[in-house]
């Protein structure tokens, strides 16, 4: 994140301090609502679709120029990867 932030964001530490936050934060929303995740009919596809969003998030977050919308894109990235951890 120091390398992206500096080359894409200008450097200051208190987007950098952003940046490593909103994934955590994500996991920490996605685990306050995983409840309705044990409901699943089908845990696999719900793992595999999950899987997919993480890597959307992670393909748009690399393309992004936008801080707001890489902040967002960290955030679901975060959540969908504590999604998978609750499927596992």
């Amino acid at each position: 994140f120091p390398a992206i932030n500096a080359s894409q964001f200008g450097g200051y530490k208190d987007q950098l301090g952003l940046m490593l936050a909103a994934p955590s934060f994500g996991g920490l929303v996605a685990m306050l609502l995983s409840g309705r995740l044990k409901h699943l009919i089908s845990p696999a596809v719900a793992m595999v679709a999950f899987c997919g969003l993480w890597a959307l998030s992670v393909i748009g977050f690399s393309l992004s120029t936008s801080l707001i919308f890489s902040l967002c894109l960290l955030f679901f990235m975060g959540a969908f990867d504590s999604c998978l951890v609750v499927l596992r």
